[in-house]
């Protein structure tokens, strides 16, 4: 997303957010299936963290596309 150095309305910052989390969604996501080849306990630990933390992104992301929407 290339911007210009002109701050973001509301709506704007909303759907800028709601892209970060769903593309931090989709790293963590990654993540957790990388880690998964390792197939070690600390490993598949680091995996579940991942998956947790792209789930929370993901509803974050979900939030903030509403609120979008609502404005």
């Amino acid at each position: 997303m290339n911007r210009s150095s002109s701050p973001l309305n509301p709506r704007e910052a909303l759907h800028v957010a709601a892209f970060i989390e769903e593309r931090n969604a989709g790293l963590y996501h990654q993540f957790a299936e990388l880690f998964l080849e390792f197939d070690d306990p600390e490993s598949l630990e680091v995996a579940s963290t991942s998956w947790e933390m792209a789930k929370e992104d993901r509803e974050h992301g979900t939030l903030l596309q509403k609120m979008y929407f609502e404005r």
